[in-house]
């Protein structure tokens, strides 16, 4: 899998990335990157280039800031919150880089399943549901019988096995420098979690 980042993409990708104040432990936020992408874009690209060149993800941009988001229920308990993870936005152009070549390559060799649906352009979960929809009635209308087997993993992304992701992605021609960028993309990840208080004038206790 070929990958050469060129200027006008990492242009195109910043004026696409919605324009949040959010932003990773670098305090970067993508409102300043995209004001500033003309001036940007083109040592942006050079940076993105050595990294693919020496297969390195630098570590850097793989430090992730957890904030803990209030559902419901008591603020006391841990589990009554969603972690939001925050990384550099600098981090996300480079991820966004790198998908784009995957997709490219995958498309290219037919790798991806007709009806794989989840994180796919231009196709969602209605697409999905009506082509369940067609091939039960398909089935039905041809006397035979229908079962269905549904699996919902919680936290999936968390559960995947770093190794077999590496080989699954070397079997369908992901090798060489571009395989060694992934496994830098995976290896030595860091977080910290970063919490807001308020002080409790009544009892003098902070409270998330």
């Amino acid at each position: 899998m070929k990958i050469d980042f060129v200027t006008q993409e990492v242009y195109e990708i910043v004026n696409k990335m919605k324009a949040k104040k959010s932003c990773g432990y670098d305090d970067i936020p993508i409102t300043i990157i995209k004001e500033n992408i003309d001036l940007l874009a083109e040592p942006f690209s050079h940076f993105y280039n050595k990294c693919f060149a020496d297969s390195i993800f630098p570590d850097q941009l793989k430090i992730a800031k957890i904030t803990p988001v209030h559902k419901k229920g008591s603020k006391k308990d841990p589990s009554n919150y969603r972690p939001i993870s925050l990384l550099p936005n600098l981090s996300k152009i480079f991820e966004k880089l790198i998908k784009n070549r995957l997709f490219r390559h995958f498309n290219l060799n037919r790798v991806i399943n007709r009806r794989q649906f989840g994180y796919m352009n231009n196709v969602g979960t209605l697409d999905a549901i009506d082509t369940l929809i067609n091939d039960v009635v398909t089935k039905l209308n041809d006397k035979k019988k229908v079962a269905g087997i549904y699996l919902d993993l919680s936290s999936a992304f968390d559960l995947v096995n770093h190794d077999l992701l590496l080989a699954k992605l070397e079997h369908y021609g992901v090798r060489g420098s571009a395989l060694q960028l992934i496994k830098s993309y995976l290896h030595n990840r860091k977080m910290f979690v970063e919490m807001n208080y308020e002080y409790d004038e009544i009892s003098g206790n902070r409270e998330i």
